[in-house]
């Protein structure tokens, strides 16, 4: 995913405040050095919340035609980071899992790509989300209080310290790397 998003965002000039996260996007792709997945799993890879159907007692799970191996971090940044759940504050449930801090937040990174992407004027997404998603994304991204490193959520496990807040950039020119 880092190769196809370094390739597909190179040059990609984007309107209004999404202009900004591209160039952000770009300069993390350059520095980014994503090590071996440590928590193999069998991926959904499709997390658009519509594929998880609750009957009141359990959740099913539809639409594997993108399933295949994958690692959790990926996997949730994916849950995360898709449009489908832009409103939702994620940040206790993902202090369920044994994570890796900094690849989740560097797989939340190359999510929020995929999607400055995707809504691109003329790209696949476009059409079916609102007017203003893109510009939603680029400024949400952004934009925050202070400079510098993230901030922690108030709970957190000692590998999850990267884990950004709601709200908080995942498009920032300090680049965080897994070994």
């Amino acid at each position: 995913m880092h190769a196809l998003m370094t390739k597909r965002m190179a040059g990609l000039d984007l309107p209004g405040p999404a202009r900004e996260a591209a160039r952000a996007a770009r300069s993390f792709l350059a520095g980014l050095r994503l090590g071996p997945a440590g928590n193999t799993v069998l991926g959904h890879a499709d997390p658009n919340l519509a594929n998880y159907l609750w009957d009141g007692r359990r959740i099913r799970i539809v639409d594997f035609e993108d399933a295949g191996r994958s690692d959790r971090e990926f996997e949730l940044a994916d849950l995360v980071e898709h449009l489908s759940a832009r409103h939702a504050d994620w940040t206790e449930f993902l202090t369920m899992f044994d994570l890796d801090g900094d690849r989740l937040l560097n797989a939340r990174r190359l999510y929020a790509i995929f999607w400055l992407h995707t809504l691109r004027p003329g790209g696949p997404a476009e059409h079916r989300n609102p007017p203003g998603t893109l510009d939603q994304r680029g400024t949400r991204r952004t934009t925050r209080p202070g400079k510098g490193r993230l901030q922690r959520p108030a709970r957190t496990s000692k590998k999850l310290q990267n884990l950004p807040r709601p709200g908080v950039p995942i498009y920032t020119s300090s680049v965080t790397r897994s070994t």
